[in-house]
């Protein structure tokens, strides 16, 4: 019989590979410094990429003074794909998550077990145990400042070479040009694998007046899945060098699509920018140093939804439902991503970046729209108007007053799926077969929330309306106050807990 710690412990040490990690593995780590990047026009990319000033002061500026950017629950701006204002590819994608009572990680308490250190290079056989299997570059966090991306372009190891690709392409050849470029852009990257590339650098840097950014995302997927056709992904990792990324969604999604590092570097430029005017109120070394780790909590947090543990392993796992996105684009780009709801294709999203492009040289920076409500900007289900009707309706009783209610919900354009649905209509029931109101009702339910996740007072209205109405209220996994028990407060279905809190 051999034990469990016996066997690892033999394993250990079949080679020295705390020694391989010690001598082969280039640790690259640089700090941010305070000066802004002039190789790039960064208030016509601002406004390329749809950088509004909302989004700077709600979500840019506390991440830059190590807050968590804060809101309320919930989006009532509607689908990506039904929104009437242009949205950035990643928002199509929405992330999945493990649905049970507790998270499978939990980010704050579990974190010593969780990782975003990642490697770069080529992976050696995956059968053999040899120091090569090490000669790789480790990177503490995929989020690079850039001088830490200088250092992966110019480590001087002939060993990590890498090769830089341009992701943008001539906007006066039209959206057909889009197509073209990226069909050159995977020819490119596969053949510099080939030739002995070892590092893939995706950069939209070159944006210009002439050249229009092809959406980052849908680059790295198409080269990715490019990459796997052609069966070399295993020797190069992906780097993206991109203006399009600011928050945690943006970049888990192109992690999530295959790239190993990220580069934000408008969105460091713009933090810079903040503390310079005095909205940021730290140094600016501090401010980016707290972006950088805003944007690590972010992504520990939605890799902790899926109970994946380490950067690596959420790397190409294409853990997103794509919503809104056609099947010719998905195959292309996003094979492996869930898709229920066609959309977009290749044409819309190149029309799209054309139409953003048009604003590099005399358009306007938006004022933004899409968090909070603001006349012109972004549709909100529940906007002033519509909480104005329900509260005058509700208040008054007044029939009128709940017909302009519904009218005002039913008159605002498509904004989720359930505004694309209708009814087929069939041939009428008569009235003597219709079932009762009060047998119908003995079916309604209310969903199982506990007591906590809702008020005192929402829990027991709920409780007491079923009653009233002769439905069945849950009283959820954290049950109730015996005291309700035998009241009108009384919940008709006790909930018995999984015994997995906490």
């Amino acid at each position: 019989v051999r034990h469990s710690e016996k066997v690892k412990e033999d394993l250990a040490n079949l080679h020295p590979y705390g020694d391989w990690v010690n001598t082969e593995a280039l640790h690259i780590e640089a700090p941010f410094d305070d000066q802004a990047d002039h190789r790039f026009n960064a208030d016509a990319l601002s406004r390329v990429f749809a950088y509004t000033a909302e989004e700077l002061r709600l979500v840019i500026a506390p991440m830059a003074e190590g807050r968590d950017p804060l809101g309320s629950m919930g989006d009532d701006t509607g689908l990506a794909v039904l929104a009437e204002k242009p949205r950035r590819l990643s928002r199509y994608f929405h992330q999945m998550f493990a649905q049970v009572t507790n998270p499978p990680m939990d980010p704050i308490r579990e974190h010593l077990v969780m990782s975003l250190r990642i490697q770069l290079g080529r992976r050696g056989p995956l059968l053999e145990d040899v120091p090569s299997q090490a000669h790789l570059i480790e990177l503490s966090s995929p989020i690079l400042s850039d001088a830490e991306l200088e250092s992966v372009v110019r480590s001087g190891d002939p060993r990590f070479f890498s090769h830089w690709i341009p992701v943008t392409w001539p906007a006066d050849s039209g959206p057909e040009g889009m197509e073209q470029r990226l069909d050159e852009i995977c020819s490119e990257a596969a053949q510099a694998v080939k030739l002995g590339a070892t590092i893939l650098i995706l950069s939209d840097r070159e944006t210009s007046a002439g050249d229009c950014p092809i959406p980052i995302l849908l680059a790295v997927g198409a080269v990715h899945h490019h990459l796997i056709d052609e069966g070399v992904r295993g020797a190069v990792s992906l780097v993206v060098v991109s203006g399009e990324p600011r928050d945690a969604h943006d970049v888990a999604t192109l992690i999530g699509f295959g790239a190993s590092a990220v580069n934000p570097y408008l969105a460091i430029d713009q933090v810079i920018r903040l503390v310079a005017s005095g909205q940021v109120d730290v140094d600016a070394v501090t401010a980016q140093e707290n972006y950088r780790a805003a944007l690590e909590s972010g992504i520990l947090k939605i890799m902790s939804k899926m109970g994946i543990c380490t950067l690596s392993a959420y790397r190409g796992s294409e853990l997103f439902e794509a919503i809104g996105i056609s099947e010719k684009l998905c195959r292309r780009a996003f094979r492996n991503a869930p898709r229920r709801l066609r959309g977009i294709g290749m044409s819309d999203v190149a029309e799209r970046a054309l139409t953003r492009h048009g604003d590099y040289v005399d358009g306007e920076a938006e004022s933004g729209g899409f968090y909070k409500h603001r006349r012109g900007e972004d549709l909100h289900i529940t906007g002033p108007k519509v909480v104005l009707d329900l509260q005058k309706s509700v208040r008054s009783g007044d029939s009128d007053a709940w017909e302009r209610y519904l009218e005002t919900i039913n008159d605002r354009p498509p904004a989720v799926v359930r505004d694309l649905l209708t009814f087929v209509s069939r041939e009428p029931v008569p009235v003597e077969e219709v079932e009762s109101a009060e047998y119908i009702m003995r079916r309604f339910t209310t969903a199982a929330m506990s007591l906590g996740a809702l008020s005192q007072e929402a829990h027991e209205a709920l409780a007491t309306a079923m009653n009233m109405v002769g439905g069945h209220s849950n009283s959820g996994e954290g049950g109730e106050d015996p005291s309700r028990f035998g009241s009108p407060r009384n919940s008709a279905i006790k909930q018995v807990a999984s015994g997995r809190f906490g």
